[in-house]
């Protein structure tokens, strides 16, 4: 594997842990890279509008999930329902 193709690995991986996730109550914040459930909370906001964000860490090393290896923020959205 070239560099330019980890290169483009990692930025693929990165851009996944930039958007956000659904943060559900069944099942957490789900990781975009191994799909993990319920990953370890960081930092939470309070609720405003009806909306809860929540930022993540992947602890999946295990398995050797890329968001986990490099320590990357998850952020998640919860929907209060009405």
């Amino acid at each position: 594997m070239t560099k330019a193709q980890v290169v483009a690995i990692v930025a693929k991986v990165k851009e996944k842990a930039d958007q956000s996730v659904d943060y559900t109550p069944r099942y957490g914040a789900v990781c975009p890279e191994c799909g993990k459930k319920r990953m370890k909370i960081v930092s939470s906001k309070p609720w405003q509008d009806g909306i809860k964000v929540r930022y993540h860490k992947c602890g999946n090393t295990v398995d050797g999930c890329l968001l986990a290896v490099m320590q990357a923020t998850i952020k998640s959205v919860q929907i209060e329902k009405q």
